[in-house]
């Protein structure tokens, strides 16, 4: 994910750290997460967990407030969403929250 979004993601992340938004993040099992995520979590004001088992998810999520941002890890066909329902921000809450049990640092 790290290298499809080399513009944004450095945008997106100095905005939320300005604006004092903490953040958390399950990922894959990499050197880029450790190189790009981990190494960077407390300057960032992020936590990133692995999941072994997310090596094949070619898609990120954002959960904030009663939405849900949906997009592709794919540079040849990107795709982005936002899903605004408080149903489907709670269900997605959920099974983060049961995810983030399972992962470890």
């Amino acid at each position: 994910m790290v290298k499809i979004v080399p513009y944004y993601g450095p945008r997106f992340i100095k905005k939320r750290v300005k604006a004092k938004i903490p953040i958390r993040i399950i990922s894959e099992e990499s050197p880029e997460t450790k190189e790009f995520l981990q190494d960077l979590d407390k300057k960032e004001l992020r936590e990133t967990r692995i999941l072994p088992k997310l090596m094949n998810v070619k898609f990120s999520q954002y959960i904030f407030g009663d939405s849900v941002a949906i997009f592709s890890s794919n540079q040849h066909e990107p795709i982005g969403m936002i899903v605004s329902s408080k149903e489907f921000a709670d269900s997605q809450r959920i099974i983060f929250e049961e995810l983030w049990k399972q992962s470890k640092l």
